[in-house]
């Protein structure tokens, strides 16, 4: 990767970023070095631009909330958007690699629902956000009691943004974290039933999801308690942001990149080689 000043162009690119959100809220104490850099490729200029726009977009997002003085908070330091699109902002639900996941309010429907927005640096990297423009045309596609379906997606300015049902359980993986003993081998073969009949539906369309993991498991259907009475619980399969659609044609991986969590994946799919994943790693 070519270099200026000692820096990568990675690096410069997200320096510029970083001095320019600093600006937004009046610090401007990296203006120097904003200044030291005098040209950059076509196509960094354009991730510069598009990650500028994106930093205003959300800065005028994140009003004052003084109003909500008093109300609960989630937890973390960044600032809540006041709304995204028609959608009411409530409380922020996690982060993951591609996006951040917010609970808001719908006035049109009035109902609860999940809003999903990239993050900066996939807002700012073409095939990143590709993946996030992919996670919307596979779930969008699929109507399956156990998988969360999307609602709609928008834009705001040049953010995309997905909607999703709002759902209060937890991840598998935070509820297993939480238990002093593991469930039932009933409970959980029912939960692995349920899962493989979601896969299956997905793959009968033509969509691989490529990281099932507890983590991408919502937990729906049950009150959370102690003891082996666990039924009925619905999991719903969510985050295809690594799927592949076969429809498309082809696969945006390119060979040796490997994409899933190691944790999960297939001995296959780690390999990295293209054209190796399939439905068995699924």
């Amino acid at each position: 990767m070519s270099q200026e000043n000692g820096q990568s162009i990675e690096e410069l690119v997200e320096l510029i970023l970083d001095d320019y959100q600093r600006s937004l809220h009046g610090d401007y104490s990296g203006a120097t070095s904003i200044q030291s850099v005098h040209s950059l490729p076509p196509e960094a200029e354009e991730r510069v631009r598009r990650g500028k726009a994106c930093l205003a977009a959300l800065h005028e997002l994140a009003k004052d909330r003084s109003a909500t003085k008093g109300k609960s908070r989630p937890t973390g330091t960044r600032s809540l958007p006041r709304m995204i699109g028609r959608f009411e902002v409530r409380a922020e639900l996690g982060i993951g690699g591609f996006g951040i996941v917010y609970k808001a309010y719908d006035p049109l429907t009035h109902r609860e629902v999940a809003i999903k927005i990239p993050r900066l640096e996939v807002l700012t990297s073409e095939p990143m956000l590709r993946r996030f423009e992919l996670e919307a045309a596979a779930a969008g596609q699929l109507d399956h009691p156990n998988i969360v379906t999307m609602h709609e997606a928008g834009e705001e300015g040049p953010m995309p943004y997905l909607v999703m049902p709002y759902h209060s359980g937890p991840t598998l993986a935070s509820w297993l974290n939480g238990r002093s003993k593991p469930p039932s081998p009933e409970w959980s073969a029912d939960i692995v039933r349920q899962l493989a009949l979601a896969v299956e539906y997905a793959h009968g369309r033509g969509i691989l999801h490529r990281d099932i993991k507890p983590s991408n498991v919502l937990l729906t259907g049950f009150e959370n308690r102690e003891g082996d009475s666990l039924f009925p619980c619905v999991p719903k399969l969510m985050d295809f942001g690594l799927a592949k659609i076969a429809e498309l044609g082809g696969d945006m991986t390119k060979t040796g990149a490997i994409l899933g969590t190691v944790k999960y994946m297939a001995p296959e799919q780690a390999t990295g080689k293209k054209g190796q994943t399939t439905t068995a790693s699924d």
